[in-house]
């Protein structure tokens, strides 16, 4: 019973204090791939820079994973590319055989620069979530943008419906308790006063 009962508060808790950004990115991820779909499906390599805003490396980091394996595209930064650069040179001495002269590096077709921003404010005591994302695919053949991404994304805390269902029930009894406990007495105030708190509750959940 106890084990049961740990899960129970544990799933409450969990609910109660949730954080939306996971949500939040796959929201956003879910919206730039249904817009990059119009771009011709093709393996490209892309120069990358870490996202500015202080959610530009965790944004970054999620979409270089999510688009390499849904969309087939290849990420490298500027000091990536360097060190290989530098590599591939060495491979061209003379103490290696049947190397190639010159580095056989596949340039890449797209400069990745953004920015992300996670901003959390509080109002009527719930937390309210702010997703702000921009980004470019800035074409280093020919110096055009392919794509331009500006986009907001909300999210706003609300208590989980089964725990509305719960403080109901659980008021309901306490106003049943209060009217026996003065058998009878004040039985229209308190139903009354009752009555009010779970409005006013429910104009604050849908605040």
């Amino acid at each position: 019973m106890r084990s049961v009962l740990i899960i129970i508060f544990s799933f409450i808790s969990i609910s109660l204090f949730a954080q939306y950004s996971e949500s939040l990115i796959s929201e956003a991820y879910d919206d730039i791939v249904s817009l990059m779909n119009t771009m011709p499906n093709e393996s490209s390599l892309i120069l990358y820079e870490e996202f500015n805003g202080n959610f530009g490396a965790e944004f970054t980091n999620v979409l270089k994973a999510k688009l390499s394996k849904d969309k087939g595209y290849s990420f490298i930064n500027e000091q990536e590319q360097k060190r290989l650069f530098s590599e591939q040179l060495k491979l061209t001495d003379p103490i290696y055989d049947n190397m190639p002269a010159t580095p056989t590096l596949q340039p890449p077709k797209w400069l990745l620069t953004g920015e992300a921003n996670l901003l959390i404010t509080k109002k009527y005591w719930k937390k309210h979530y702010l997703f702000n994302i921009n980004f470019t695919l800035l074409n280093i053949q020919n110096g055009t943008n392919d794509f331009i991404y500006a986009k907001s994304f909300k999210r706003k805390w609300s208590p989980p419906i089964f725990i509305t269902v719960i403080i109901f029930i659980a008021f309901i009894g306490i106003l049943r308790y209060i009217v026996y406990s003065f058998k009878g007495y004040y039985a229209l105030q308190v139903y009354l006063s009752g009555t009010l708190f779970l409005i006013i509750y429910l104009i604050w959940v849908f605040l």
